[in-house]
Formats: structure tokens, sequence, C-alpha cells
């Protein structure tokens, strides 16, 4: 699973979180929620480090800079379980066809698959982006 492995690969080298939407403090969108900080220990002085701002000098109306921020931090709380999901997902499927078919030619042979197996291969064939072979 190439994207599993990369968006973990991008999680490990982020800076770590947790991640928090804050106020700008300066620019266009001073006042408004569009930093990400994340916490730190590294400096007393600074607990807190800027990690993401959107649009900070000039104003691009056509973004939805909270929203995306919102977005942003979320999904960054939200990935270690979503990769936990599609691993443990890629297990199931496994099992689920290892279950339905003896070999690749009783596969081949053209019974067709339970639907949960089909949910989880479509499911993981859209995280991969390739036909899930």
């Amino acid at each position: 699973m190439e994207t599993v492995e990369r968006l973990h690969g991008l999680l490990e080298a982020a800076t770590p979180g947790p991640w928090v939407q804050t106020q700008e403090i300066d620019g266009v969108f001073s006042g408004r929620q569009t930093v990400i900080k994340a916490g730190s220990d590294d400096s007393p002085a600074f607990p807190y480090r800027r990690v993401v701002t959107v649009g900070q000098t000039r104003q691009h109306f056509h973004i939805k800079a909270e929203d995306n921020v919102a977005l942003i931090a979320a999904m960054h709380a939200a990935l270690p379980a979503l990769l936990d999901i599609a691993e443990a997902a890629k297990v199931y499927a496994d099992e689920l066809w290892a279950e339905e078919y003896c070999c690749r030619e009783c596969a081949d042979a053209g019974k067709e698959p339970s639907r949960e197996y089909a949910a989880l291969r479509d499911a993981l064939s859209r995280l991969e982006g390739d036909d899930g072979e």
C-alpha cells in the first residue's frame, strides 16, 4: 500500500502535533482563524510554532481560508487512525479473498466476490489510485 506508506512518511516528517487552529496576528486575515500552530517543548519562551498560514499577505476571495485551515488541522489529527484503518482493511480484504477463493484460477473462474470484499477492494483501490491489483 504505497499511498499509506507515503502518508506515514509525510506524517512522520511533519511538525509534531497536536495542531490547533488559531488567529492570524497580522496581514489581511488579522484576527481570523487562518493559522495552524503546533505545540512545542523546544522553547518555553515560544510554546507554539506556526505550521500553516493561509493567505497572509493578500486576500484571495475565492478561498474559504478558515474552513481550509480547520480541515488541515482536523486531517492531521485524524490521519494516524485513518492509516491504521486502511492497513487493517487491507489485511481483512486479503483474509476475505482467501476465504472466497482458494487460488487465482478460482478467482478467474468468474465467481462474483462478496459485496463486503468488493467494497473493501474498491475503497483500497481509490486510496491507492489504481485498479487494486
